[in-house]
């Protein structure tokens, strides 16, 4: 039997000491006589006061930097012309409906009124911001980010605000541009 997986199981909650045999446990107890067994599950500070200071620094230095993503504005400035007739436009027919093109979220806000903004949240760089009609914001999908439709963040997660694009109706072209 191997002692040393055989803890690292126990510790890692994989197996419980009530998973244990008689023959197991006598033998884990031998080979570990500093380690009291005990059928309990470890608390958070209980945890964080045995690995020490140091591996708290490490560990959360790790967790907190990987949460970050380095693209969170879009690259470049934006000039693109759609036509509102093709198909591919139809959710612009009607007031509160909206199309993604090119990295950008175009929403129809009033009758001939459109609005623009980069697909692309400022919180975290995810490719996942939408027009809600409802309340007249971006919003993104992924960590409930909100803006109002000139971009100003209105939640924490939406802090750094959002990149707008003007627009320019002629006949039935829509032009977004920076």
């Amino acid at each position: 039997m191997n002692v040393l997986l055989l803890q690292k199981q126990l510790v890692a909650g994989k197996i419980l000491i009530s998973d244990l045999d008689s023959t197991s446990l006598e033998y884990f107890r031998s080979k570990n006589k500093k380690n009291k067994l005990q059928n309990t599950k470890m608390e958070r500070a209980e945890f964080l006061s045995k690995i020490g200071m140091g591996a708290m620094f490490a560990l959360t230095a790790t967790c907190l930097g990987s949460c970050s993503k380095q693209a969170t504005t879009p690259s470049g400035p934006v000039d693109f012309s759609i036509n509102l007739n093709e198909v591919a436009n139809v959710g612009l027919a009607s007031t509160g409906g909206y199309v993604i093109q090119n990295g950008v979220v175009i929403a129809k806000i009033g009758a001939s009124t459109y609005a623009a903004a980069t697909v692309i949240c400022s919180h975290e760089g995810e490719k996942q911001i939408m027009y809600k009609s409802a309340s007249s914001q971006w919003y993104c999908t992924v960590h409930g980010a909100s803006f109002d439709i000139n971009g100003n963040g209105l939640n924490g997660n939406g802090s750094k605000g959002l990149t707008i694009y003007k627009t320019q109706v002629t006949g039935n072209t829509l032009r977004i541009y920076s």
